[in-house]
């Protein structure tokens, strides 16, 4: 157990999400490594820096016996928040001219990462899904709902295992951060999809508070949540 914890604990996932990076660096356009580095190297940064300032209560990984567990969780809420997104997609999205009206929530994402990196995903799809499939969740889900809710936790006092109005409180404006870098920095630019978002890190602070009810103290259920939503809008919304 003891050489588990050191192959998966913060230093290697630094390691593991550094060499990614570089790899980007290496195999991809100037232009495009150029975008991921300018989104998510400060992201990291950011991550170490909370973690440095004691934000480190929560684990990143799954080091007990909840791996089956947390899969099976985050497998349902993708399939939650597929339903809730196609319902309020069809009610509310106003088709324009030169859009797909009915296009399905993985077509919206999925449109929304290509059109940001210019990436054609026919071309390279196992580096695609190795950016926006892995890197990108695994960096924002430890970053918007780990650290943020960590480190606000352990500065207002707030408990992450109490379902109450401090955590509920804590947790909108963790989503909202998520949701704002979406719209600022992603490139969402539509109501729906910029809503929907805010309920996916709404969603994604309760699968901490799921965990912190138990002894897990991590956020695995909630990086697979994030790298399931995004391999499916890859692999399904072409």
């Amino acid at each position: 157990m003891d050489e588990l914890k050191k192959i998966t604990g913060e230093p290697f996932i630094y390691f593991i999400t550094g060499l990614i990076l570089a790899f980007i660096t290496v195999a991809f356009s100037d232009d495009i490594a150029d975008k991921i580095q300018r989104l998510y190297v400060p992201l990291i940064l950011i991550d170490v820096s909370l973690y440095l300032m004691g934000a480190n209560k929560i684990r990143m990984n799954g080091v007990g016996k909840n791996t089956i567990t947390a899969i099976i969780a985050a497998i349902v809420g993708v399939a939650a928040l597929t339903l809730a997104y196609g319902l309020v997609n069809s009610v509310f999205r106003a088709p324009v001219e030169g859009a797909i009206a009915s296009e399905s929530v993985f077509q919206s994402v999925y449109q929304t990462m290509q059109s940001q990196l210019d990436l054609k995903f026919e071309n390279l799809p196992i580096f695609y899904w190795l950016v926006f499939g892995f890197l990108i969740p695994i960096v924002e889900t430890r970053l918007f709902f780990g650290r943020f809710l960590d480190f606000g936790s352990r500065v207002f006092g707030i408990s992450l295992s109490s379902l109450n109005g401090s955590f509920i409180a804590l947790s909108t404006i963790s989503a909202a951060v998520f949701a704002y870098f979406h719209l600022k920095v992603r490139g969402i630019d539509n109501n729906v999809d910029l809503v929907m978002t805010f309920i996916f890190g709404f969603v994604s602070c309760l699968y901490v508070y799921y965990s912190q009810r138990g002894e897990q103290k991590e956020i695995e259920s909630a990086t697979w949540f994030h790298i399931f939503w995004n391999s499916a809008a890859i692999l399904l919304g072409r």
